[in-house]
């Protein structure tokens, strides 16, 4: 289910957004105001308790509203997270019979969204910013966005937090749709750097172009009205070239993974594009209840993605052909998704992991050696050999020769590592080998060879308590232990049931001999004319 939710976002780009043809903005409706889509669904996931269900909000405007003039800390500046939402959603929602209700909420095209609903004002005269500049005097520096409960920004973020959780609940109580279908997905990687992509020309035919080297231009520094820029800034190209993009299939919803934040009007021309290819695809498999969403900033960020229109070559990284590379890669993504078709991977990204830099001083090594001869992770008091333990008391301290962290940080590798797996790293894998050969023979009804016996080892068990001193533990001559002492008399009858029959032994001390696989005392009942 989708629903409409007013008052809570604006288009904080409205003069790049007007650069769009008319046909394009009467299919967006209302360009200053939010369209809130919610697909509520009562499937499990794949649960067999028909008692579970969720739902998956994908909101298109950008949770910021935490402004860069804040003095005070505030952690994680976006505002009333989606996680806090959720949650409110989950307890709101929460029934005796629904106790596992599970719910989702992510940012979808939000690259021109802004939840400063009041608009663009210059903090130092009140006055509204230059509409297609969005500057106050020729400056960036002075125009702020305001949201509601201007001027305080932790009120602005309640207030749209609280209209988005109504929201939300309105439409989850209201939910009728139900998912049906398959759970599939495609993903690949592709070079954004120099992908030759196909565009149709407005007369007809089609024209090849190419995508641009990543790089960001120098109306990024600018900022936005969220967040106006403090300072100069040089193009750059150390941004990503090689991208991940996904389409995830749950029954009649697709969900878009696309690495960036594009904006109204370009997400919803990568939605119509995709929709297409689904609905068209020849199998009946997907009608025009097909639902389409984008979950924006996904797997990777590569900045904003914006319509030809709207490009202004400040953070669409990849040139005037960006979005048209994403609806081209997303087709394939879809046709697969269609013919159930697998798709090439694609180039990997390289790893950067040795290009990383820190702001943070470095470590003096001359207070971070070793002494000669030893190695770090060497170890520098081990536990002692004759020590012993008792398995959940007791703790055993080992010191090692390290390094402070910051001076290798063990990327995917860990600082220290116990081991308890006695017969090394590959013992889980002959386990599973073993019992695999048991179920086949299990399945098969055939016997299996019963292998090598373990070791007779009770000649060499010790025992830490003192011995018996055996000239204390000794029977008269003639006489063997387990010999009957006093017996039981030849002419005495019993009521089976009722007497008590006493006989004496001569016996050893039991820890003289244990009688493993034996017995201290052996009484055989006789039956009918013997007894």
């Amino acid at each position: 289910m989708q629903g409409e939710l007013l008052n809570a976002c604006v288009n904080h780009s409205p003069s790049a957004y007007l650069s769009n043809p008319e046909t394009e903005r009467r299919a967006a409706a209302r360009f200053m105001e939010d369209w809130y889509e919610k697909n509520a669904f009562k499937n499990d996931f794949g649960s067999r308790s028909p008692e579970k269900s969720g739902a998956a909000g994908i909101p298109r405007r950008k949770p910021s509203i935490i402004a860069n003039l804040l003095k005070t800390s505030f952690p994680g500046k976006p505002g009333t997270k989606s996680s806090s939402i959720a949650r409110r959603v989950r307890n709101a929602l929460r029934q005796a019979d629904k106790s596992q209700f599970v719910s989702a909420f992510c940012q979808s095209n939000v690259g021109d969204a802004s939840p400063n609903v009041l608009g663009a004002f210059c903090v130092d005269i009140g006055m509204p910013c230059d509409f297609n500049l969005s500057t106050c005097h020729g400056k960036n520096e002075l125009c702020y966005g305001q949201g509601p409960g201007y001027s305080d920004e932790f009120e602005s973020t309640c207030i749209i937090g609280e209209r988005q959780f109504r929201k939300a609940v309105e439409l989850i109580n209201t939910a009728s749709e139900q998912l049906k279908g398959k759970v599939d997905y495609r993903q690949a990687y592709v070079d954004l750097s120099e992908l030759e992509v196909t565009i149709q020309k407005d007369g007809g035919g089609y024209e090849i172009e190419k995508t641009c080297p990543a790089a960001m231009g120098f109306d990024f520094a600018a900022g936005t009205t969220d967040g106006p820029g403090a300072f100069d800034f040089k193009p750059a190209d150390d941004t990503p070239s090689v991208l991940p993009v996904q389409i995830l299939r749950m029954g009649q919803l697709i969900t878009l993974s696309v690495p960036g934040e594009l904006t109204t009007t370009a997400g919803r021309c990568l939605r119509d594009a995709v929709k297409m290819v689904l609905t068209s695809g020849g199998n009946g498999e997907f009608n025009s209840n097909v639902r389409v969403v984008i979950a924006g900033l996904t797997n990777a960020y590569s900045q904003y993605v914006t319509t030809f229109e709207e490009y202004q070559g400040a953070s669409t990284l990849y040139g005037l052909y960006t979005l048209d590379a994403y609806i081209q890669e997303f087709r394939k993504l879809a046709v697969a998704i269609v013919s159930g078709q697998a798709i090439e991977a694609g180039p990997q990204p390289p790893d950067l992991l040795h290009k990383q830099i820190s702001l943070l001083p470095p470590v003096v090594f001359v207070f971070d050696t070793i002494p000669p001869g030893v190695n770090f992770g060497d170890v520098k008091l081990d536990v002692p050999s004759n020590a012993t333990f008792k398995r959940e008391e007791d703790t055993v301290f080992v010191t090692f020769w390290t390094a402070f962290p910051r001076n290798d940080l063990m990327a995917e590798g860990t600082y220290a590592l116990g081991a308890s797996t006695l017969y090394g790293p590959y013992t889980l894998d002959a386990y599973i080998q073993e019992f695999g050969k048991l179920a086949v023979a299990i399945v098969s009804g055939q016997a299996v060879e019963a292998g090598p016996q373990p070791p007779d080892l009770l000649h060499k068990q010790i025992s830490l308590l003192l011995p018996v001193v055996f000239v204390f533990d000794t029977t008269p001559p003639g006489v063997n232990f387990r010999d009957v002492k006093l017996d039981v008399p030849s002419n005495a009858t019993f009521k089976r049931e009722e007497d008590t029959v006493i006989v004496t032994f001569w016996t050893a001390f039991p820890r003289n001999d244990l009688m493993t696989e034996g017995t201290l005392a052996l009484v055989e009942i006789l039956e009918g004319e013997d007894a």
